[in-house]
């Protein structure tokens, strides 16, 4: 058996797959991929992309500590930290190292670690190569990480897996973080992203299952796919102003989500955005989103008030699939009565029958109550009119009569 590094032809997010094996499952999305075609999504990006260096390019006189000797604790090539072969279970990285290459501590049982101030980059680099491990994968034992002033990229996976590490700093020199560098990192609770970050990649923090709060920098124009992938204890969020986009399931999952505020900036609402955050009660899309895409809202259980603005031009029929408990929405012309099918709200129950910039489309067999309807021989759900002699289907929905 071979691992090799590939890329989730369905969500995009980097594997590793078994080459052996002709189906593989996403980590990330939990979507299923044939393994053929994943590497060859992930030897295609990295031939038309150049994300990471892969040389020492950090300028004259820094390559420093080069060891040749593999008894040393630290095996270091130009300047780059390639192995920790040492026992100590707090290593202190030597000055002079600029960058940390991909599997430098993979699993190891480290518990602290300190990086130089000469430190620029930690990259998913292996031996000149772009990979999807970062230097700190499955260190599950680290508890605590000191970045230092100075660094500038933390890689892919730079830290994912690291189970028992619970809060980190960034310091402001930090420019890119990329795809799930602190994926499944399931004690981390709090994180402050600073202001000098402009690049965040896929599902940074996706399944980071403690993490309670988190400030975003101003600057960023997107919240990208799956960053909050099952967080399940996030219970609020403020997104800046920056952003235009919410990608697919960038909350995902979040169960515990009680309230977000979505900021006028925004445009556009991604695939299963919300998805399964159960804990949400209610929701005002801003003026100036145009799009909510399909499932963005899907399975929100304790939903029970939406509001979407006249901006509104594209929203799918399955973006409120399974809100089983919505009573009070308000719509504008452009959006479709039937994207609430099934909702009490539809079917004229709960608290509050209707709050509308528009009247529903339909006649006023579609606002009578159940029992209105039953009484004049009409389907239960919708108010449409019975078809057949014998199977007795409503015309509009299609549901057999049931009473």
């Amino acid at each position: 058996m071979a691992l090799l590094p590939a890329k989730c032809t369905e969500c995009g997010g980097f594997v590793e797959v078994d080459n052996e094996k002709r189906l593989g499952v996403c980590q990330h999305c939990g979507n299923p991929f044939v393994v053929e075609e994943a590497i060859q999504t992930f030897n295609t990006y990295y031939n038309t992309t150049n994300n990471y260096n892969t040389t020492n390019n950090f300028g004259e006189g820094t390559v420093v500590n080069i060891y040749e000797d593999n008894s040393k604790d630290f095996v270091i090539e130009g300047g780059v930290l390639k192995k920790y072969k040492g026992e100590s279970l707090t290593p202190v990285i030597p000055e002079g190292v600029v960058a940390i290459e991909g599997v430098a501590f993979r699993d190891s049982m480290i518990t602290n670690v300190t990086l130089p101030s000469t430190v620029k980059e930690i990259r998913a680099v292996k031996d000149g190569t772009t990979y999807p491990i970062g230097p700190f994968y499955g260190c599950k034992y680290l508890k605590e990480v000191i970045l230092p002033e100075g660094l500038e990229i933390i890689s892919n996976y730079a830290f994912y897996g690291c189970t028992s590490l619970t809060s980190i700093t960034i310091p402001n020199s930090v420019t890119s973080i990329g795809e799930g560098a602190f994926s499944h990192c399931t004690k981390l609770t709090s994180v402050t992203i600073p202001d000098s970050v402009t690049t965040i990649g896929l599902g940074i923090f996706s399944h980071c299952t403690s993490l309670t709060s988190i400030t975003f920098p101003e600057g960023v124009t997107s919240i990208i796919g799956s960053t909050f992938y099952g967080c399940t204890g996030l219970s609020s969020i403020t997104i800046p102003d920056s952003v235009t986009c919410i990608d697919g399931y960038a909350f995902k999952g979040c169960t515990k989500l009680k309230s977000v505020t979505i900021p006028g900036s925004v445009t556009s609402i991604g695939n299963a955005a919300f998805s399964d955050c159960k804990s949400l009660i209610s929701i005002v899309i801003p003026e100036g989103v145009t799009t909510i895409d399909d499932f963005a809202f899907e399975n929100c259980t304790k939903l029970k008030s939406v509001t979407i603005p006249d901006s509104v031009t594209s929203i799918s029929d399955d973006a409120f699939a399974d809100c089983t408990s919505i009573i009070d929405v308000t719509i504008p012309k452009s959006v479709a009565r039937d994207v609430f099918f099934e909702t009490p709200w539809y079917r004229g129950e709960g608290e509050k029958k209707t709050t509308k910039k528009a009247k529903p489309a339909g006649n006023k067999k579609q606002n009578d109550s159940v029992a209105e309807r039953k009484s004049k021989g009409l389907c239960q759900h919708c108010g449409g009119a019975f078809k057949g002699l014998f199977s007795k289907k409503c015309a509009k929905c299609g549901k057999p009569k049931d009473y």
